[in-house]
């Protein structure tokens, strides 16, 4: 865009947000209160935080850690988010095997935020794994990794926000889906709608029957033991057991495209965990993962 579209169009936007829609509200109602902009201001100015609407991006944008948002949050939080890669199902569906290595030109044709992959590896070495062993992953173990960033991300900021009340009193996550399979901050993935980590995440986060859990705990800094995790398959239920405690565990059946009852979950030692799949699958291939074995690897 030319520096005069650029303040054509800006000049459009103050006149009809500004001026116009201002005039408009107080002819037709003038006791409404109008907002001339969501956010009202950038996530940058400390009073962003104290009034109207907030979009605070300094966690991802800003590469701030997560646990700043105990001391950021805002009255409404708007918008807010952190990126994942989309499903590596997604990845298997738009890429040639040749072009499955981190950085690739076609991986980065489906990364569109500006530096997009160097913020996702630096909130990953921070939280889950050193700088050196990133550019050895696979892109399944780097897929992994990131949802499971997203995950440990919307988890804990949800709680933050929700512990804050009444001081703030909603939040919106941006976002809910994709337009096309692509590395970014949706909770779905673009193919049949299938949730990524952080759907589950959230699901546990909103519920109102329950506190949600604030766990700041960086999974870099955990000592985690082989799980030896077990299953066992009864219909459409999976029944999992693990002998040693273990994170983001990960549950797939090949060609299964729907929802789990849960998924990215931890157990404790010795503990039970039953999940369920939808409808019926013929000698259904079950691959478990752990977050162990994936930092393991490297």
């Amino acid at each position: 865009m030319s520096k005069q579209d650029s303040t054509r169009l800006w000049h459009d936007y103050v006149r009809l947000f500004h001026d116009s829609i201002p005039k408009w509200v107080k002819e037709v109602d003038n006791k409404r209160p109008y907002i001339t902009s969501s956010p009202m201001l950038h996530w940058s100015k400390a009073n962003s935080l104290t009034v109207a609407d907030s979009h605070y991006w300094g966690t991802w944008w800003g590469l701030e850690d997560i646990e700043v948002v105990q001391k950021k949050t805002g009255r409404f939080v708007s918008e807010y988010g952190m990126q994942a890669m989309p499903n590596y199902s997604s990845i298997e569906a738009f890429t040639l095997p040749e072009d499955r290595y981190l950085y690739s030109d076609v991986l980065e044709a489906h990364q569109k935020a500006g530096k997009g992959f160097m913020k996702l590896d630096s909130y990953l070495n921070r939280y889950f794994i050193e700088e050196a062993k990133i550019k050895k992953m696979s892109v399944e173990d780097y897929t992994y990794l990131t949802q499971c960033l997203q995950y440990y991300s919307l988890k804990n900021i949800i709680g933050i926000h929700r512990s804050k009340a009444p001081y703030n009193m909603g939040t919106l996550v941006w976002r809910l889906n994709d337009c096309w399979p692509v590395a970014s901050w949706s909770v779905t993935d673009y193919y049949d709608r299938q949730p990524k980590a952080a759907w589950y995440a959230m699901k546990e986060a909103y519920r109102d029957d329950k506190k949600p859990e604030i766990d700041l705990t960086r999974p870099i800094n955990l000592k985690l033991e082989d799980p030896k995790i077990t299953y066992k398959i009864t219909g459409n239920k999976v029944t999992l057991k693990a002998l040693k405690a273990t994170k983001y565990i990960y549950v797939s059946i090949k060609g299964y495209t729907g929802k789990w009852s849960d998924n990215y979950f931890d157990l404790k030692e010795g503990e039970e965990k039953v999940i369920m799949f939808e409808g019926k699958i013929e000698k259904p291939e079950v691959k478990i993962v752990s977050l162990y074995e994936v930092l393991k690897r490297y």
